[in-house]
């Protein structure tokens, strides 16, 4: 299965570790996990290109190639708001 988990950052923060945590755990688990984020730069970011992951940022060139590659599920992973 592709799984594409999408969060805000890839710095040190606990929402950017549970997604790092996902996407290492669907790639553990046989499946075509990648990660797709607003910021590409962050020290989360470089322990997952070291791992092979693939990273995304949110800009145009990335997004055609995740709709080329078609992921089957995308995980979202938020700071909290309330509405």
């Amino acid at each position: 299965m592709k799984v594409l988990t999408f969060v805000f950052g890839t710095s040190i923060g606990g929402t950017e570790r549970a997604a790092q945590n996902f996407v290492v755990a669907y790639d553990h688990l046989g499946h075509d996990s990648r990660l797709l984020s607003l910021d590409t730069d962050g020290i989360r970011a470089d322990e997952l290109r070291e791992l092979g992951i693939t990273i995304y940022k949110f800009d145009n060139k990335d997004l055609d190639q995740i709709k080329l590659w078609s992921p089957d599920v995308v995980h979202i992973h938020s700071h909290l708001i309330e509405l």
